[in-house]
């Protein structure tokens, strides 16, 4: 349902999404997308939902591997310990859900089962931030606050359609636990810059943006052309987006 057709002040439906508006390039699910494709060359990587397969954009991986996608329901902490058992075998989880859920319901599960023992497991979370209408509920804006204080923890948080696919593909080759918050759906296409070049911290790489605004608002800045001597959280090789000490020292 498009966003004109949303009654104002109304809570979005589950499964419904705002717009993307204007003429503005977006991708369909650049997530589950990319995951499919890494699939086929990584048989090692399985996927999990706790009952939102649907509204995470990972039923792509799901269709084209349904041997090796599971759903365990709505129990948000047996998502991350399953997920914990099957890195334990020698899987590369990429377990899916909305980030208030991978955050408040299952936080000490991540900080014990998956980060303390550096399990290879990927939390991929959806609903970033204010990005939804559902509510309260359902908006996740504390989860990078919380996810930074676990150590050994990586957060990324992309910002478009390009980033998410470039990020899936780079977390599914770093060895530890990540979580990577993301838009789901359509998701709008930004560009300008080489994505392929921030996500692998590659030095001299000028035509890297650098983010002043998490997620779907986001203001890009030439590190040839702008100051960010304040910006003590910013590496003129990886984008603040990326937390973590391998990413952002």
């Amino acid at each position: 349902m498009s966003g004109a057709a949303i009654e104002a002040g109304r809570t979005l439906a589950m499964g419904q999404d705002e717009a993307v508006g204007g003429a503005r390039q977006s991708v369909e699910a650049p997530f589950g997308s990319a995951l499919a494709r890494l699939g086929q060359s990584h048989p090692d990587i399985v996927g999990l939902t706790a009952d939102l397969g649907k509204y995470t954009d990972i039923l792509p991986f799901r269709d084209a591997f349904p041997d090796r996608f599971f759903n365990v329901g709505m129990a948000e902490q047996n998502l991350v310990a399953g997920a914990a058992g099957l890195a334990r075998t020698g899987k590369v989880p990429f377990a899916t859900t909305y980030g208030v859920f991978a955050t408040r319901r299952a936080y000490d599960f991540v900080a014990i089962a998956l980060a303390h023992s550096n399990l290879n497991v990927k939390i991929v979370a959806g609903l970033p931030g204010l990005t939804t209408g559902y509510g309260g509920t359902h908006q996740a804006i504390e989860d990078l606050a919380l996810m930074r204080m676990i150590p050994g923890l990586t957060i990324i948080d992309p910002c478009d359609a390009t980033e998410i696919e470039a990020a899936t593909e780079a977390i599914a080759e770093h060895q530890g636990p990540v979580y990577m918050r993301r838009l789901r759906g359509s998701v709008p296409l930004k560009g300008g810059f080489n994505a392929s070049a921030i996500y692998r911290n590659t030095p001299g790489a000028e035509e890297s943006a650098l983010l002043t605004v998490t997620s779907a608002d986001v203001t890009f800045l030439n590190p040839a052309r702008t100051s960010l001597t304040a910006a003590k959280t910013v590496n003129l090789y990886a984008p603040n987006y990326v937390y973590g000490k391998r990413f952002n020292q």
